[in-house]
């Protein structure tokens, strides 16, 4: 179980639906111990710089800034197959490997 630390958490996320990528049997366990942690949720908020006293987001239109002593990023990746496509049908054999 998950117990409040002696830190503040805020958690800042791009779109709407914190974890939206995670399983459903798992996700609202997820948030229902990030909500006894009291960590801070700001969903629809878009980091725009980092700087040595924290973040500088835009969150409703406004530009907001956090103060922090730590930053972990856990952002997305999206993949780019475009030379895969351009290649298979050049050679024998070309592999799409991982996310590539």
């Amino acid at each position: 179980m998950a117990v409040k630390g002696h830190k503040d958490v805020t958690v800042m996320e791009m779109g709407e639906g914190t974890g939206r990528d995670i399983g459903i049997s798992t996700r609202w366990t997820l948030l229902d111990d990030l909500k006894r942690s009291e960590v801070k949720i700001m969903e629809n908020t878009l980091v725009k710089e980092i700087t040595a006293k924290g973040v500088i987001a835009e969150s409703e239109g406004e530009e907001i800034s956090v103060n922090a002593d730590v930053i972990i990023l856990a952002v997305g990746s999206e993949s780019v197959n475009e030379l895969h496509e351009e290649l298979k049908d050049k050679t024998e054999r070309v592999y799409l490997i991982g996310d590539a």
